[in-house]
């Protein structure tokens, strides 16, 4: 083979050895696996605290008659939170707030990833770590399935850097935190395996392997919904694949089939979110999903490519995220398609459908307000393309001029380096340690209140700030829970409270209604909204919206109690960033801002 100088004007081209490359593997995964530790030493979190209700009994509509009368077995429906049966009994508790839509649903079809955290709570009761342990390993799991998919389709060193890549990613730090959601690595496990399987019985493999593929995506979808997003990559295949139409169909069979008895199911069984701005259902609200998606499109694009932080884009406004969007892409494009090209045949065919795969993939996931953990199917794809360009710009095949494309090229590499190789690992440890953090300050507020309910039968909290203390805050208490837990108010910015008479209170809002209601709240969207006059009667408590905005979202409300305010069964406390006070009503006739 012939040989020539290097010039100053070009980049060298670089081999890893043998032993360099397997090394830089192992040193990846133990950084990973340190960065999510701090994983292991949360509690429960939001969820977990209804889940663990829900396997003995305690939760509402999950008593013995309930359990008897269930279509579902209480281990295989851990993720049924809120439905018609129980709505009321969690308003009156407190479980959910008094401003909850009145037909609010949120119930999903899960029953693999249920029956997995029902055996925890049956096993490990209520010592979190074990729970962590499992859920790491479904991690793990996650991790060497992306690594063998990636090492079956694409050069050695493309696939280990696009395996370290994914296994650095921000996204998993969540579900390792927040156990109910560890479905999103049971599905993303199973349904890797799958999709393995898949590319072999579409690259001419025998019938056997396109049997096992559907098994398996039989076996992911019951995990959870998110198995849907492997009909991105499903798809991408067989556009770039190409053939006849018949082969086409009868190629994707092993995922459509799975999928469509999965969606009959969850249909026919009345699972879905309705009543929250949260979830938009493409499937019974297609039209707040179309109009949402734009917007949750761009903060998951700008998340997955270069690791935009999701909670600031996620609240910012929608020509920020537009021009963010188009800046990443527009500097992404020329890069990713000179990398891809460059490639082999067949790699590059690959590598076209799993960049393809990516982009689709997020379409399931879009009903959902955007989040990094929800990323976890998407950077499969996301992942090796990364590392394409990466190899690309530092191990180049040839020597290549720094300049035009190529010095495009090594900018974006390096970019890109830095994004998931460098700040990932460092976002992942802090958002991992952050969740951790948050659920153990709560655990701390709720101490607090155990301490000083002792003897009350009601707690009512004029102002939260934490949303945990919305959802699910008396479980938390588990036996030591006030028969009743009320909030007034959440997050309201600047308001007054009046003592209007002898057992009322008003509140009015200021430039910040006095909780939030709409596209993207949890509780309850606009599609039931308030009028001056409404009421909502619980145990103890009416509360009257005396004024609404132009949004039809109340600036005055005016709270009546069946007993003296000042009763010693009450405890009125405020919530602020260093946790819960206990608070005192000003006399009658009088009134005091709340901050």
């Amino acid at each position: 083979m012939s040989t020539r100088a290097i010039t100053d004007g070009e980049v060298r081209p670089f081999a890893l050895s043998a032993r360099t490359g397997p090394l830089l593997a192992r040193l990846t995964i133990l950084l990973a696996l340190v960065i999510h530790a701090p994983a292991l030493a949360a509690p429960f979190v939001l969820d977990d605290y209804a889940q663990y209700a829900m396997t003995y009994g305690t939760y509402p509509g999950t008593g013995a008659a309930a359990t008897d009368a269930a279509p579902v077995p209480r281990a295989f429906d851990l993720y049924n939170f809120i439905n018609d049966t129980n709505r009321q009994e969690l308003v009156e508790r407190g479980i959910v707030p008094w401003w909850t839509h009145p037909t609010l649903v949120v119930r999903f079809f899960r029953p693999l990833a249920s029956a997995l955290l029902w055996a925890d709570h049956r096993v490990f009761g209520h010592h979190p770590l074990w729970h962590h342990v499992h859920s790491l390993l479904w991690w793990i799991a996650c991790v060497a399935m992306v690594r063998s998919l990636l090492r079956g389709l694409l050069p050695s060193r493309i696939a280990n850097l696009g395996a370290a890549v994914y296994a650095l990613a921000p996204c998993h730090a969540l579900p390792l935190v927040w156990l109910a959601n560890r479905e999103v690595l049971v599905s993303t496990a199973i349904g890797t395996a799958a999709l393995g399987l898949y590319c072999r019985w579409r690259e001419g493999g025998r019938v056997a392997h396109a049997l096992a593929s559907a098994l398996l995506f039989a076996l992911a979808m019951t995990a959870g919904e998110y198995t849907l997003c492997f009909a991105g990559y499903v798809v991408a295949i067989e556009v770039v694949t190409g053939g006849p139409p018949l082969r086409r169909a009868m190629g994707v069979a092993p995922f459509i089939l799975p999928a469509a008895g999965y969606l009959w199911a969850r249909s026919a069984m009345g699972y879905g979110a309705r009543g929250a701005g949260f979830y938009h259902d493409p499937l019974s609200h297609f039209g707040e999903y179309v109009q949402s998606a734009p917007r949750r499109f761009a903060v998951l694009f700008d998340h997955a490519w270069l690791g935009l932080d999701d909670v600031a884009w996620g609240g910012a406004p929608w020509g920020a995220l537009l021009g963010a969007a188009c800046v990443v892409a527009g500097l992404l494009v020329a890069p990713v398609v000179a990398s891809v090209r460059a490639l082999d045949p067949e790699p590059r065919r690959r590598a076209t459908w799993l960049l393809a795969g990516s982009l689709l993939s997020l379409a399931p996931v879009m009903a959902v307000q955007p989040s990094a953990r929800l990323l976890a199917v998407c950077m499969i794809g996301v992942s090796p393309i990364i590392a394409i360009v990466i190899d690309r710009a530092w191990f180049p095949p040839a020597p290549q001029p720094r300049a035009g494309l190529a010095e495009l090229t090594g900018v974006v590499a390096i970019l890109l380096a830095f994004a998931h190789l460098v700040r990932a690992p460092l976002d992942t440890w802090l958002a991992t340690r952050l969740a951790k953090n948050d659920a153990i300050q709560f655990d701390k507020r709720m101490r607090w209140i155990r301490d000083h309910a002792e003897g009350r039968s009601t707690v009512v909290v004029v102002r939260a700030v934490s949303p945990s203390a919305t959802l699910f805050a008396p479980l938390v208490l588990g036996s030591d829970a006030p028969d009743r837990w009320r909030i007034l108010t959440f997050l309201p910015g600047h308001c007054l409270l009046f003592r209007t008479g002898e057992r009322t209170i008003d509140i009015v809002a200021g430039k910040v209604p006095p909780f939030p209601v709409g596209p993207e709240n949890l509780f309850r969207d606009l599609h039931a909204p308030f009028h001056a006059g409404d009421r909502v009667t619980l145990g103890g408590m009416t509360v009257r919206v005396l004024q609404v905005d132009e949004r039809a979202i109340p600036r005055r409300l005016r709270f009546e109690f069946d007993r003296d305010p000042d009763d010693p069964s009450l405890l009125w406390v405020v919530e602020d960033l260093d946790g819960f006070h206990e608070s005192k009503l000003p006399p009658k006739g009088f009134g005091e801002p709340l901050d």
